[in-house]
């Protein structure tokens, strides 16, 4: 593999990728290690290592948890001394072997690769996932080329899939979308990390003006909701609850519209409402006498009556109010029968007991005269 040196060509990065997949198909550590800078720098998945020893131990522990390994990689991108890969493998589950069980797994992910002069891989990033598989799902089962035609069909089908299945599921997109926007940045904050550069300065070089703001105000956003989280002051608890009030409240326009329309009519009828049409034919409802529309000095809402619904949504909210109300006293050991309530907090509550059982029988007759209004 160190034999193809940079700077890459298109034929020559192919090979690369390719002469590194026969490699890694081997399972052996001793020959995968030689294509490595004695000081390279990995990250699989969570997981970071630098220098041979470690990576060694690694592909080591690896290649016995990982049975019947087979694995296929294909050139994506590149530049003078980078290469991008796209890979998928296969394996049986060593776990699940020992407990009778045949379980396969694939793994599908990317690598970031960059070379020095003499063509070792100087740092490998690789992010990955993987879904549990039967074995009739194999793509690399026993006899099959991984290069095989075939295989990348099956490939292409399964993506296009995905890709249908996403388009169909807004919601799925969305969530996928956003864990991608925070793991590329958490990435990029360990790779800089790792490369010892500061994270805000590369943000900065390679980051539009746009993208910062719009990420530190997703941030922000994000922390004010965290914060918002704990219990602040009655006043803030009111405002939370409120608009969690207003999340779960539906409203009825169709019924809105219904008895507005119902009202206005009514209202045109009596004489309170005048429809007039405008020049380009728009019909307006003029309030002549200035009683219909509501004023600071109306008092016609005193006669609305909420339906059955809204009153009952009102009793539930106020019921959910009053369990959560006792359910927190509970937490806080205050029980109906526990008497007066002579501390602020905890801590106070146990520092009045501690005084109880020290001094309760020297102060215990003065605190009852106090009590009958005998005190002198």
């Amino acid at each position: 593999m160190a034999d193809i040196v940079p700077p890459f060509t298109h034929e020559s990065a192919t090979k690369k990728v390719k002469t590194a997949q026969a490699l890694w198909n081997t399972k052996d550590p001793s020959l995968v290690i030689q294509a490595y800078t004695s000081t390279s720098i990995w990250r699989n998945r969570s997981t970071f290592l630098t220098g041979h020893a470690s990576i060694l131990s690694f592909l080591t522990a690896k290649w016995q948890r990982e049975l019947d390994y087979r694995l296929r990689k294909e050139l994506f991108a590149f530049t003078d001394n980078k290469i991008a890969v796209q890979f998928w493998y296969e394996y049986r589950d060593e776990e699940a072997a020992e407990e009778g069980k045949e379980v396969w797994r694939r793994c599908y992910g990317l690598e970031d690769w960059t070379f020095d002069e003499q063509g070792k891989m100087r740092k490998r990033m690789m992010s990955a996932n993987e879904v549990e598989i039967g074995r009739g799902e194999r793509w690399f089962g026993e006899g099959v080329d991984v290069d095989a035609k075939k295989s990348a069909q099956r490939n292409l089908k399964e993506a296009a899939a995905e890709s249908k299945r996403l388009a169909t599921d807004p919601n799925l997109l969305s969530s996928l979308s956003r864990k991608q926007a925070f793991a590329s940045h958490n990435l990029l904050k360990a790779d800089t990390a790792a490369a010892g550069e500061d994270f805000e300065r590369k943000r900065a070089w390679d980051w539009t003006i746009e993208e910062s703001e719009k990420w530190d105000k997703r941030m922000d956003k994000k922390a004010k909701h965290r914060e918002d989280v704990a219990f602040q002051d009655y006043r803030q608890d009111s405002r939370k609850v409120y608009k969690r009030q207003l999340r779960e409240m539906k409203p009825d326009t169709e019924g809105y519209e219904k008895d507005k329309m119902a009202a206005v009519q009514k209202a045109a009828l009596s004489g309170a409402l005048e429809i007039v049409e405008t020049e380009d034919g728009e019909l307006v409802a003029v309030d002549r006498s200035g009683t219909f529309y509501s004023t600071a000095d109306s008092t016609d809402f005193v006669e609305n009556k909420p339906d059955r619904a809204a009153v009952d949504r009102l009793v539930k909210d106020l019921g959910k109010a009053e369990e959560t109300r006792l359910r927190k006293r509970r937490d806080r050991g205050k029980g109906e029968d526990d008497g007066d309530v002579t501390y602020i907090n905890d801590k106070n509550k146990q520092f009045n007991a501690k005084l109880a059982r020290h001094y309760n029988k020297y102060t215990a007759e003065i605190r009852d005269s106090f009590e009958r209004g005998t005190m002198i």
